[in-house]
């Protein structure tokens, strides 16, 4: 199939085009640009959004929450509770939980909260020192020398 004379001959029909009309077309142009620029960049500013936030709770959720007093973090202690009331802990643990409790007033009301209230003690409690409780009473000390 070939290509007849009449198609291969040069329009000499072209009409200038009105006034304004390519300015118009470039403007759309533009504005066209413009927004896919535009769409492109917030798209962008959203992932990194995302991103950024979920960069955000993760972190949060991996390191301790709340205010680190002493050497252990809120959270940390409120998740030993059960085990800090029952006696389950080692000494040095127990130790570090009830100087937390002792500085830190949040704690100590999470704590007194969690604790059921017995009948004779209607004051709030205050944590009391390790050395006190962790050694069970076994009358009075007598230092014998040799």
């Amino acid at each position: 199939m070939g290509i007849s004379d009449e198609q291969r001959r040069p329009v000499d029909d072209w009409q200038q085009c009105p006034p304004g009309e390519l300015s118009g077309l470039v403007m759309s142009l533009r504005k066209r640009r413009q927004r896919a620029q535009w769409l492109k960049a917030s798209a962008l500013a959203s992932v990194v959004a995302l991103l950024i936030g979920a960069g955000w709770f993760t972190v949060a959720g991996l390191l301790p929450s709340g205010d680190v007093i002493t050497d252990l973090s809120c959270r940390e202690v409120r998740q030993m509770f059960a085990a800090f009331d029952a006696g389950e802990l080692n000494d040095e643990l127990t130790a570090r939980i009830a100087s937390h409790l002792q500085h830190c007033p949040g704690c100590r009301e999470a704590h007194e909260h969690a604790t059921p209230a017995t009948s004779d003690s209607t004051a709030s409690r205050t944590p009391v020192e390790p050395w006190r409780w962790a050694v069970p009473s076994q009358g009075p000390i007598v230092v014998v020398s040799r």
